[in-house]
């Protein structure tokens, strides 16, 4: 993409608008902006086709960009990234917002320096990328980076960031070892959230911590029941979170198929 913002006589919102280069040497201006007016012409809406058609330009055609720009490409680019999206292009957008954020870190200009915003738009993307196997390492990687990098509140890592890395373990797909490493990457993260403490966590990260633990490991009720009940006892428990539970005892564990009954018992009066 050019320099987003003036392109001719038409204007448009720094954040709101990228510029690509066309095969045929012209600009055309698309939005990334994902509510945009139904009224608008089409020539300015980005269109889920439109944007996964220019993807691959990315790598080849991008200039340095201001900070707001690179955001709203980040977020066209998880808006994009879904189940649905093929192989090829899933990979695709994975490997852009990774060289877009290392673009961002290698940067001189302190107004580039990737904040816990950036870092939480690609975690989002390996989290819902279909097609990228390692997607829990990575995403494990980069939740590390942000510590590393944390001198100041900018890269302070969330419950966005907790929860992204924990659904990147909950839909990890492939070899034995690729699901083991996922597995332990889970346990650091159940580490962190229900022994340390560090962070409060919601309903979504308690779907995606018993999803992994559910999916993930052989010996792991002790870790799937603390967790249960600690959601209880913060009163996260709802539809979704039961689901799991649900799903687990229908498995035949019969440590947890056997207490699930009290506990559900217990804190029937903490469901959200």
């Amino acid at each position: 993409p050019l320099l987003s913002g003036q392109l001719g006589s038409k204007t448009a919102p720094l954040a709101e608008s990228v510029a690509f280069r066309n095969s045929d040497g012209t600009s055309s201006l698309v939005s990334t902006n994902t509510n945009v007016n139904p009224t608008m012409s089409d020539k300015y809406r980005l269109s889920r086709g439109k944007i996964q058609e220019k993807i691959s330009a990315i790598p080849v055609f991008y200039v340095t960009l201001e900070d707001e720009t690179y955001t709203s490409v980040l977020k066209a680019l998880a808006h994009n990234c879904c189940p649905t999206t093929t192989s090829a292009d899933s990979i695709n957008i994975v490997d852009t917002a990774t060289s877009l954020l290392n673009e961002m870190i290698n940067s001189k200009k302190s107004v580039l320096e990737p904040s816990t915003i950036h870092y939480n738009i690609v975690l989002d993307v390996y989290a819902k990328s279909s097609y990228y196997q390692d997607k829990a390492v990575q995403a494990y990687d980069l939740y590390e980076q942000m510590i590393q990098r944390n001198n100041s509140t900018k890269t302070v890592p969330n419950i966005i960031t907790y929860n992204s890395v924990l659904c990147a373990c909950a839909n990890t797909f492939g070899s034995p070892v690729t699901k083991r490493n996922a597995f332990d990457i889970t346990l650091r993260i159940y580490n962190k959230i229900i022994i340390q403490k560090v962070c409060k966590p919601d309903s979504i990260t308690f779907l995606f911590l018993l999803k992994a633990l559910r999916k993930l490991g052989k010996n792991n009720s002790k870790y799937f029941i603390q967790s249960f009940q600690y959601c209880c006892e913060l009163g996260l428990v709802n539809d979704i979170v039961l689901n799991q539970v649900k799903l687990v005892a229908s498995n035949g564990h019969e440590r947890t198929k056997d207490l699930f009954p009290s506990i559900l018992e217990n804190n029937n009066n903490n469901w959200s």
